[in-house]
């Protein structure tokens, strides 16, 4: 599987549950010049984000997004080949024993 060059940013160290800006910061930090900072990327209130609030986070820095589900992890695999990063929303509950 090829591997993205893409900056780790924490969602530690701000308000909890910030994986949304977190996750979101590192894909605008690897596809434009820009540096934000959690609280850049808007919706900063502690709370879990839909995946429509992440879809505009990027936005808001100009980078176009595609929601989808029920996919493989053949098609992770192959999104990340192509060089396309992909940002996976997974429910713990399911996964959990």
């Amino acid at each position: 599987m090829k591997e993205l060059n893409i900056e780790f940013v924490t969602q530690h160290g701000g308000l909890p549950n910030d994986c949304g800006q977190a996750v979101s910061n590192m894909v605008v930090r690897a596809f434009t010049d820009k540096r934000p900072t959690l609280r850049d990327m808007g919706f900063y209130d502690g709370e879990y984000k839909a995946l429509w609030q992440v879809q505009a986070m990027l936005t808001k820095f100009g980078i176009a997004s595609t929601i989808v589900s029920n996919q493989t992890v053949n098609w992770y695999k192959a999104q990340i080949d192509a060089g396309t990063p992909v940002i996976a929303l997974v429910n713990y509950l399911h996964i959990v024993s």
